[in-house]
């Protein structure tokens, strides 16, 4: 599919608008960066619910936009955010900036979308760029693979997760990812991905643990995993040695290249090589971790053989 970016607001309180502008501001820049190169911005659009008819949106305001007009049109949405909007249609709200993608030959419609609505954003993360799909293009990561060198759309990634890193810093907001997938934001699986920028190794060591609970390829294994603790096993695992040291000969393995900052960023050369990581990382680290642990059945079986023992004594 897209772009998808995750945000954080790091202040202990914070007003529901405020947070609503702060994610407002951070998608101004995002769509200030992408139309310096590729992103021609022509609408903007203020929906409620959902930005689809059919799944109960419906628009309330839409704005003409440009390159020379974007900065004041998201002012103005920001002021009526704070001082127009009842709160109900700003917690509900998806903002959608229309507009055409450019590759040489190709031009694809596509958007930025903020997503204040909650149900929205747990799916789609608090930003998202993306393009519809043409002929064999399925979408916006699809055409930047085809349309720039590996060594261009490493740049591009990496100009842009540090252009936005920078700005979120300005505005007091956490980056907690920045994907970019072939298919819906990765939570619990990984085939998707062409890019990751992340805040550290233990958050891809996280989702290969959320993608081995949720497709074991060993039912055995996912038995003895499931009475774990995730951040236990997790925080165990990311502390040894030997495990970073799998970690590194797994990135090498499937040729993903991990740019070290503030943050982390980790570019393949194609998609499919974060599962090809995965797999090596799963049975390299996870199942020779998971293997001497007992089954959630032996588990039961123990605690139902100590509660035996009260009875017998009364």
């Amino acid at each position: 599919m897209g772009i998808y970016i995750k945000l954080n607001f790091r202040r202990g309180f914070m007003g529901y608008r405020s947070k609503v502008i702060k994610r407002i501001s951070m998608g101004y820049w995002c769509v200030r960066f992408f139309s310096e190169v590729f992103f021609n911005p022509e609408t903007t659009e203020v929906w409620l619910n959902s930005p689809i008819v059919s799944l109960g949106g419906k628009i309330k305001e839409k704005f003409d936009v440009n390159k020379r007009n974007l900065f004041n049109v998201f002012e103005d949405i920001k002021i009526k955010i704070q001082k127009e909007y009842p709160l109900e249609d700003v917690l509900s709200s998806v903002i959608l900036v229309n507009g055409v993608w450019k590759f040489d030959d190709l031009e694809l419609d596509g958007f930025f979308s903020i997503n204040n609505a909650l149900e929205w954003r747990e799916v789609y993360h608090d930003l998202e760029a993306d393009a519809y799909g043409k002929g064999e293009v399925r979408d916006l990561v699809d055409a930047l693979q085809l349309y720039l060198t590996y060594e261009d759309l490493e740049n591009l990634i990496s100009r842009f997760n540090q252009y936005v890193a920078r700005e979120s810093r300005r505005m007091e907001v956490d980056i907690t990812s920045i994907y970019f997938t072939v298919g819906v934001p990765p939570t619990d699986e990984v085939d998707n991905i062409l890019a990751a920028h992340l805040k550290s190794r233990r958050d891809l060591v996280k989702l290969f643990y959320n993608t081995l609970k949720a497709h074991p390829s060993d039912p055995i294994i996912s038995r003895k995993i499931r009475p774990l603790r995730d951040r236990f096993f997790i925080n165990t695992l990311i502390g040894e040695e030997i495990v970073q040291k799998k970690f590194g000969e797994a990135l090498e393995l499937a040729k993903i290249k991990e740019i070290q900052g503030s943050s982390l960023t980790y570019i393949a050369r194609k998609v499919g090589s974060f599962k090809k990581m995965y797999e090596k990382f799963a049975e390299e680290v996870f199942r020779p971790a998971v293997e001497p642990l007992e089954t959630d059945e032996d588990i039961q079986r123990r605690m139902l053989k100590g509660l035996e023992k009260i009875k017998s004594l009364e």
